[in-house]
């Protein structure tokens, strides 16, 4: 048998702090993705109100919170047009009334709404 000695240099203080630092990480991730899935009605509620009551200050925080979880809001373009539920309307041209909301892998996670021109 041979004789051997092992020395721990990692102190707890670092080794505690790394552990931290993983689970952090982790965490985040988890409640990020958690967006798209189980709690997709919180995007939804921040589409909705974006359209419908936000002043232009309330916009920009909302665009700013959702870009920190890699989220946009984009309007209606004919290339996208498949993330959009269309209606008809009294228009000249498409008006998106809610912009889509894609994550960070440029897919629309909450379809927007657009109106098109009549056909008469």
């Amino acid at each position: 048998m041979k004789k051997s000695e092992v020395r721990v240099t990692t102190t707890s203080k670092t080794l505690e702090q790394e552990v931290d630092s993983i689970y952090g990480a982790l965490t985040r991730f988890y409640k990020y993705r958690q967006l798209d899935g189980r709690n997709i009605r919180i995007l939804t509620w921040m589409q909705h109100f974006y359209a419908d009551g936000a002043s232009q200050k309330e916009k920009d925080g909302i665009e700013r919170l959702l870009a920190l979880y890699g989220y946009t809001f984009r309007n209606f373009a004919e290339d996208n047009s498949a993330d959009f539920e269309a209606f008809t309307g009294n228009v000249s041209a498409p008006t998106t009334t809610e912009p889509a909301i894609y994550n960070e892998d440029n897919v629309a996670v909450c379809k927007g709404t657009v109106v098109i021109p009549s056909v008469d």
